[in-house]
């Protein structure tokens, strides 16, 4: 399968792999992450509609487990497992990079080109967007435990209610931020 890889990486492009190798094998046929592994702060493994998924991520089979990222077969049904999506364009975030910001930038996107043609993109998108900017204002743990409420549903709604794939994914990147790197 081809992937796309890009961001932090020393050789961004598009390279073939066989499905069920180690994401580490991507990441380094691209030259490996700027800076080391140790840099690696987050890989968006479908851009960020499927969301940032930090180096170390919690194995669902066991919650006090937690399992290296890299390597993770590149296998649509492993990141499945994960709840996460592996598409074909990846993007690997490294150093002191604002996830939180990131994800406000992908949700303002989304909200631009939604149709608005259904209520929950139009109005969800718009209220995500609020949401991230505000948690970009006050970073404190009451806010980010308010976001995550109200994050959590509104990525639910849109998952359930969306005509289609943009309304669907609107709230993942600021829900796995949320998740995965906001305390």
């Amino acid at each position: 399968r081809f992937f796309s890889i890009s961001g932090d990486v020393n050789k961004p492009g598009v390279y073939e792999m066989p499905i069920g190798a180690p994401l580490r094998a991507l990441v380094e046929a691209a030259g490996g992450v700027i800076g080391g592994e140790a840099a690696l702060t987050a890989i968006a493994p479908s851009g960020p509609s499927g969301g940032f998924l930090p180096p170390k991520i919690r194995d669902p089979r066991n919650a006090e487990r937690t399992v290296d990222l890299l390597d993770l077969d590149l296998d649509i049904d492993v990141f499945r497992n994960y709840r996460a999506a592996l598409g074909a364009g990846l993007v690997v975030y490294a150093g002191s990079v604002d996830l939180v910001s990131q994800a406000v930038n992908a949700t303002e996107f989304y909200r631009n080109e939604s149709c608005g043609k259904c209520v929950p993109c139009r109005v969800g998108s718009q209220k995500l967007v609020e949401i991230g900017l505000n948690l970009r204002k006050h970073t404190g743990s009451e806010a980010a435990a308010a976001a995550r409420v109200v994050v959590r549903e509104l990525d639910r709604a849109l998952e359930q209610t969306s005509i289609c794939g943009l309304g669907q994914v609107a709230a993942k990147p600021l829900s796995t931020a949320l998740q995965h790197f906001v305390t």
